[in-house]
């Protein structure tokens, strides 16, 4: 077989999670070319994909010294360095990605090379960074949530309680964004949200679509004056799911394997009135 043909096989292998398959490809294709640096870019992603970290900056390293020195390689260089926590080696391979023309729309880079300064500590570079993230996808609630902890870290709280509250406009599932802005909302001693009205909604099987994803929900309790009261009964009921699916269970086994499924993949979580108003706009069906 010809390089460009291990190379070929090697694609295939690694398009379809045979990583190990996909690295052993890559390798006979540098055993007929060794003097080409793309050949351990290949082999790099593979081993980044079986995480071999160490292993897949050596062969970034290779490449490059075989005058390779692409954006995309010192970007999968960042990521793999990222993983084997070498942050700052990480954030140098970023921003030389960025400096040989690396994909000016590719939002992902600046918010890694966000995540790398903030892991630095250095917090007004890191807001900086995804900021430019979002100006590049302003419709990730990641890149928000992200924007909100470097904030946090600068003492800005006004304006990251507002950054993940954008968070939660764009995901009102998202629990780790709702976490940090109660978190917030405590430190501040805010009465912001009073008179906020929360509900217990309930999601199952037939709220998804056929990729998985979720279309509707059911207000199934409430209203709650208070967060803490709404996550009380969603806990309540989500018990006593359980022990009720546990009772059938016991007495008719055919009966719980039919149902399983819709007990199973059922749950309820507590959103509050502006969340749920936000889940409408964004074409989500509240019943």
């Amino acid at each position: 077989m010809t390089v460009e043909q291990w190379i070929k096989e090697g694609d295939s292998h690694f398009g379809a999670h045979r990583y190990q398959q996909a690295l052993a490809a890559y390798e006979q294709a540098i055993r007929l070319d060794p003097a080409n640096g793309a050949n351990y870019f290949y082999k790099s992603t593979a081993l980044k994909a079986l995480k071999r970290y160490a292993e897949g900056v050596a062969a970034c390293d290779q490449g490059i010294r075989l005058n390779l020195n692409i954006a995309a390689i010192q970007a999968g260089r960042g990521r793999t360095l990222h993983a084997l926590k070498r942050y700052a080696e990480a954030l140098a391979a970023y921003e030389q990605a960025i400096r040989l023309g690396h994909d000016p729309n590719d939002f992902l880079i600046h918010s890694q090379k966000g995540e790398t300064l903030f892991l630095l500590n250095r917090f007004q570079e890191a807001l900086t960074a995804f900021e430019h993230a979002i100006r590049l996808n302003p419709n990730d609630a990641i890149l928000y949530w992200n924007k909100g902890c470097a904030l946090e870290m600068l003492n800005r709280y006004k304006e990251a309680l507002v950054a993940y509250e954008q968070s939660l406009r764009l995901d009102p599932t998202n629990e780790t964004a709702r976490s940090s802005r109660d978190e917030i909302l405590k430190l501040l001693g805010s009465t912001k949200g009073a008179g906020t009205k929360f509900w217990v909604a309930r999601r199952g099987p037939r709220d998804k679509d056929s990729r998985g994803n979720f279309h509707s929900m059911e207000k199934y309790a409430g209203p709650f004056s208070t967060e803490e009261e709404a996550l009380a009964e969603a806990q309540r009921v989500s018990g006593s799911q359980r022990n009720y699916f546990s009772e059938i269970r016991r007495h008719d086994e055919g009966l719980a394997k039919e149902f399983g499924s819709v007990f199973l993949e059922t749950s309820y979580m507590v959103i509050s009135d502006s969340e749920l108003e936000e889940a409408r706009r964004r074409g989500i069906r509240i019943y």
